[in-house]
């Protein structure tokens, strides 16, 4: 009972919260599933814990008023989640946990209501109004932390404190319930029904909760693609599939840190007529093709990027000068050689630019901006300025 109390927990936290992140539909239905879930480890957890409960005499329990304890559980969480989340003020979700303390509590005597016993039932008013009052403080403070707290451990601390609730409320519960056996000698013994019994609920709940799980690690799989993909977009240029500005500057300040590092600023030359005589969508090609030939001619610890427009730049580790130079050959030769795409075919020039660090900077922006320099002094000496 108290595996199964833990494990719920902190399934319907987990359903709860992605219910808080939802709106609409998607809201409601993470609300349904976070209610079954719930519904389901307070059944369990009541009827297993029943179970073991030795009162002397032979048990039986009413079918009709067992489902329905099950159905006020699920039916009462699902009215306090939609109150938790719905419901505009600071304390609107230690509203709904009130309600669903409320819940667990009609869930609790409605089964006692069903757990028929031959001998004298009766009960202790001040541990009953106990149990009551700290299923719902507690229920309270759960959803409370769930919604309102930013603490990283928000959501264990909100699980821990749903299953004090449906723990407390249970035992101070039992605590009040006096039972005065009429059997007169051993009572008869029906352990193995009562076995069968806690068997196929434990069984049933594991089922439900298992599905909660299994929805909540499917929807954690599909926002971590999501992410990872927005993230690819975000970093990445559209045309030619290279890392963008931001994401080249990430990198290169990740370079700095290693080792040497030489970097070449590349602006193409005359590429505005090719776009002029033969239209964007030829210009595309040709920069997605330039794009290619830079990714195919990079080896280990080196990288390239599309800056903007016609504005590329590579970079690479070293730890031996002899290859820069070679370094410098191999991205020109992949950058001016000729292209054939759609209706051109031809060269394209290119005016580049190289700064090394830390010889010719100390820090990223500083190498970054000499390299745009000599390759703007390169592009003036091209064009006879």
């Amino acid at each position: 009972a108290a595996g199964v109390c833990v494990l719920g927990g902190a399934i319907v936290l987990g359903l709860f919260d992605r219910a808080a992140q939802a709106s609409g539909r998607q809201r409601f239905g993470w609300q349904l599933m976070a209610a079954v879930s719930a519904g389901a480890s307070i059944w369990c957890t009541h009827f297993v814990a029943v179970l073991a409960y030795d009162p002397g005499a032979p048990v039986s329990f009413d079918p009709f008023l067992t489902i329905n304890s099950g159905l006020l559980a699920t039916g009462g969480a699902l009215a306090a989640f939609v109150v938790a989340l719905g419901l505009r003020g600071r304390f609107a979700p230690a509203l709904g946990g009130a309600l669903l303390g409320a819940a667990i509590g009609a869930m609790h005597y409605c089964g006692m209501l069903a757990y028929r016993v031959d001998g004298l039932v009766s009960w202790s008013a001040p541990a009953l109004a106990a149990s009551l009052i700290a299923g719902c403080v507690l229920a309270a403070a759960s959803l409370h932390v769930a919604v309102r707290s930013r603490s990283p451990s928000r959501l264990r601390l909100a699980a821990g404190l749903l299953v004090a609730a449906i723990v407390s409320l249970h035992f101070l519960g039992m605590g009040a319930l006096r039972i005065t056996s009429l059997i007169v000698g051993p009572a008869p013994q029906n352990g193995e029904a009562v076995a069968t019994l806690a068997v196929a609920i434990l069984a049933m709940t594991l089922i439900i909760v298992a599905t909660g799980a299994v929805a909540y690690g499917l929807d954690e799989t599909v926002r971590a693609e999501a992410f990872r993909r927005m993230r690819a977009i975000a970093m990445h240029d559209g045309l030619t599939g290279l890392p963008n500005r931001a994401h080249f500057l990430e990198r290169l300040g990740q370079f700095v840190e290693q080792a040497d590092v030489e970097l070449i600023a590349i602006d193409l030359d005359g590429f505005k007529h090719v776009n002029d005589q033969y239209g964007h969508a030829v210009g595309d090609a040709a920069l997605k093709r330039i794009g290619e030939r830079l990714q195919e001619t990079l080896g280990p610890r080196e990288f390239a990027g599309r800056l903007g427009g016609d504005e590329f730049a590579v970079a690479k580790l070293y730890r031996d000068e002899t290859a820069v130079s070679g370094f410098l050959k191999r991205v020109h030769e992949a950058i001016v050689g000729r292209i054939g795409v759609a209706a051109f075919a031809g060269e394209i020039g290119a005016s580049v630019g190289v700064a090394i660090f830390p010889d010719d900077a100390a820090e990223v922006e500083t190498l970054i901006g000499n390299a745009d320099l000599a390759m703007q002094r390169a592009k003036a000496e091209r064009s006879g300025e």
